[in-house]
């Protein structure tokens, strides 16, 4: 029997339809499901260091909190940009996600090409925590203040060296726009994480480098390693002995970085809402509480709005203190 060609035609539309209605169902479904297979929690820098330790602890949580493991996959190197760009080219699923600091914000002013766009190529999830930030030095810095710093490295110009953890890294900035605050040089020498440049801190290969209190804390506390200030806006009740950057002589100086969870652009709503809810519960347990006071850091529960908006905020941060301290893009 010959079938009429309306017939077809219409069969055809049907056949479409149906095709169509599934594969629009499918995301849906897979959604509903999510997560169904083991996630990757990418950190744009190395083993052992601050970022590192955040993410493992929030890795544990997640992994009790969902249902399927949660693996901390390092990816440092180029001041963040090579572990952010690859959770940017990553399918929008939920599976690779992006645990990573105020360096994702800092990378397109102090580079040149940078092959993401902070506010289009992810999507933020939610804002973890704020770090302390030490202004810390080797004990061989014959200061013990930042005045007393200011006077040596104006009598010693280029003397010191200080660290970071890439050229496009926050506390490299921070170190260039506290040399141009104070009217001082010194040498910057980049490392791919704090686990390499602390020992270097340590022995007096470098001699300066504003770090995470999460990593110098514990050398400070043993007498490896002295703080001069602290790089918060206003003194911190963790530390509440130790001067600020700003009262010690600059300012208006602050340094107040942020870790963050993202995914790649375009994670559907209720992936990003049900990663929120469970990172928001996590952040108020004891537990949690307690880790992340023992490693200098102020929990932020909040929305995935709060966490674009910290990202749109740093963003004009810090190109208006690279127009100040006249750092161009390398």
């Amino acid at each position: 029997m010959t079938m009429h060609p309306n017939r077809l035609t219409r069969r055809g539309a049907a056949l479409a339809l149906a095709a169509a209605a599934a594969m629009a169902a499918w995301p849906a479904a897979a959604q509903d499901g999510y997560p169904n297979r083991p996630i990757k929690l990418v950190v744009p820098y190395g083993a052992g260091g601050g970022t590192d330790q955040i993410a493992r602890l929030m890795a544990e949580k997640l992994q009790q909190r969902l249902g399927q493991p949660v693996v901390v996959d390092n990816k440092p190197g180029a001041g963040t940009v090579i572990g952010s760009e690859y959770v940017s080219k990553q399918p929008a699923d939920g599976y690779t996600l992006l645990l990573t600091t105020s360096g994702l914000t800092s990378a397109p002013v102090m580079m040149a090409k940078v092959p993401f766009d902070p506010v289009t190529s992810f999507t933020p999830i939610a804002p973890l925590a704020i770090m302390l930030i030490s202004l810390s030095a080797s004990n061989d810095v014959p200061a013990s203040t930042v005045p007393e710093l200011i006077a040596y490295m104006k009598a010693h110009p280029g003397k010191l060296n200080y660290a970071s953890y890439g050229v496009a890294t926050t506390n490299n900035l921070a170190m260039t726009l506290f040399n141009q605050r104070a009217g001082v040089q010194s040498t910057h020498v980049p490392y791919k994480a704090g686990a390499q440049a602390l020992p270097d801190l340590v022995s007096g290969q470098v001699q300066l480098m504003f770090d995470s209190m999460q990593t110098s804390g514990p050398l400070i506390k043993a007498g490896k390693l002295k703080t001069l200030a602290l790089a918060t806006s206003a003194r911190s009740p963790l530390m509440p002995e130790v001067p600020t950057v700003a009262e010690a002589g600059l300012p208006g100086f602050a340094f107040e970085p942020w870790f963050g969870l993202f995914g790649p652009a375009g994670l559907p709503a209720p992936i990003v809402n049900r990663l929120n809810k469970e990172i928001n519960s996590a952040l108020k347990e004891p537990e949690v509480l307690q880790a992340m006071r023992i490693q200098y850091l102020t929990p932020t529960p909040g929305s995935a709005d709060k966490m674009r908006e910290l990202v749109r905020k740093d963003l004009a941060y810090w190109a208006a203190a690279a127009k100040v301290a006249g750092v161009q893009p390398e």
